[in-house]
């Protein structure tokens, strides 16, 4: 039987980059240990890779069963130290029929035999990501079908604040490959996004957005700092 394909022709990055200068009071700088500074996120390269590590925007013939790597960088080139929190959410642009999910997030060190062999065991799964699907807000006036993944990032140091930095690890530690990295100021995040094997022709023509959002929040002892949105970037 031909297999289904779904074209995959949107996709968007959502790059939450810029400055932020926080003037603190004397108290303020002693009590939290902040130095006042400029916080600058360098551009995020938003990349959709597939299993052999070819570079794609667009692709043409996503099936059912196919396992794709999605990838960015959050780079501090600020002064100060940052918290950093992201947002990767993938919906479907048109109105779909069904309200199952088909669209399923994995640690990038994992391959696609393992990642089906996982999805095969249903609610028994061990390493998928916990993940909001359904409707999810795009915007304060739009809402689509997909999912959502909200999590914080590494704190990373800046030029001038320096030793506060701390590593987020997203892959398994039940396999030894490894995607991460090591920096003090940079933060490489990667995950594997599955379409599901059972995907019914309801999806069939139907085009996706990738889309991610970078926030920064500058770095105190307590945390306390706003996020902020800054800047936005689109790629078609």
């Amino acid at each position: 039987m031909k297999k289904k394909k779904i074209g995959v022709i949107v996709f968007v990055i959502v790059i939450i980059v810029g400055i932020v200068f926080a003037t603190v009071s004397i108290n303020t700088m002693i009590q939290n240990m902040v130095k006042s500074g400029t916080v600058q996120v360098e551009e995020i390269n938003l990349q959709l890779k597939d299993m052999q590590g070819n570079i794609t925007k667009e692709i043409q013939d996503w099936e059912p069963g196919d396992v794709d790597l999605v990838t960015w960088n959050v780079k501090n080139i600020g002064t100060s130290a940052v918290y950093t929190r992201n947002k990767l959410q993938i919906y479907w642009n048109e109105e779909i029929a069904s309200n199952n999910q088909v669209i399923y997030l994995y640690p990038a060190n994992m391959s696609r035999q393992e990642i089906i062999e996982d999805f095969k065991k249903g609610e028994d799964s061990n390493y998928k990501l916990n993940i909001t699907s359904g409707e999810i807000n795009i915007d304060d006036n739009t809402i689509k079908k997909g999912i959502e993944y909200q999590f914080l990032g590494d704190v990373l140091d800046g030029t001038k604040m320096t030793g506060n930095s701390k590593e987020v690890n997203y892959n398994s530690e039940s396999f030894e490959n490894t995607t991460d990295d090591n920096s003090e100021v940079e933060d490489k995040i990667a995950f594997n996004i599955l379409l599901s094997p059972n995907t019914s022709y309801l999806y069939e023509g139907k085009t996706l957005t990738i889309k991610v959002i970078t926030e920064a929040m500058q770095f105190t002892k307590e945390g306390k700092e706003e996020w902020q949105i800054v800047d936005t970037q689109t790629i078609n």
